[in-house]
């Protein structure tokens, strides 16, 4: 820390002591650790990952199945967007993943999908999922398939 010495006029006496608090307020925050996590860094992340999983909507579902089963393979947005039958093409795409981003914050965790933007101006960017978070979103879909297997057995 460093002891700095000055005058100020005393009607600006409240407004500087209140903008010195947020500098210092920003700089505490700064140093703490961030507020969410990479997927597959703790114990419990497979019972998380089903809970999130199943927050998802059909449509997030489908775009994540996409990208689960293809780990660590950039997929052009217009191309993701194709495959699962969202008309709006790479917009509708950006609305479909909005909500899991949502949600992964909650869980204070980050996206499951990683986004790269395009190189040149005209292209499309492109997703993808690493392979740890495919393994372990993999069984999390695997698991709510398995659930909702039991549930419509019991129900016929």
């Amino acid at each position: 820390m460093v002891e700095v010495t000055f005058e100020v006029p005393e009607r600006l006496l409240g407004q500087f002591y209140t903008a010195v608090g947020v500098v210092l307020k920003h700089a505490q925050n700064a140093d703490r650790e961030p507020d969410v996590l990479d997927w597959d860094v703790m114990a419990f992340d497979d019972e998380l990952a089903k809970m999130v999983w199943r927050r998802f909507s059909p449509r997030a579902q489908a775009v994540f199945s996409v990208l689960m089963d293809n780990p660590g393979e950039a997929i052009p947005a217009d191309e993701l967007a194709a495959k699962v039958g969202l008309a709006n093409g790479r917009h509708g795409l950006a609305g479909v993943v909005a909500w899991p981003s949502r949600q992964c914050a909650e869980a204070h965790r980050v996206p499951l999908f990683r986004y790269e933007a395009a190189d040149k101006p005209g292209e499309t960017g492109a997703y993808w999922m690493d392979p740890r978070t495919a393994k372990l979103f993999l069984a999390a879909r695997a698991s709510h398939l398995g659930l909702q297997a039991e549930v419509r057995a019991v129900g016929h």
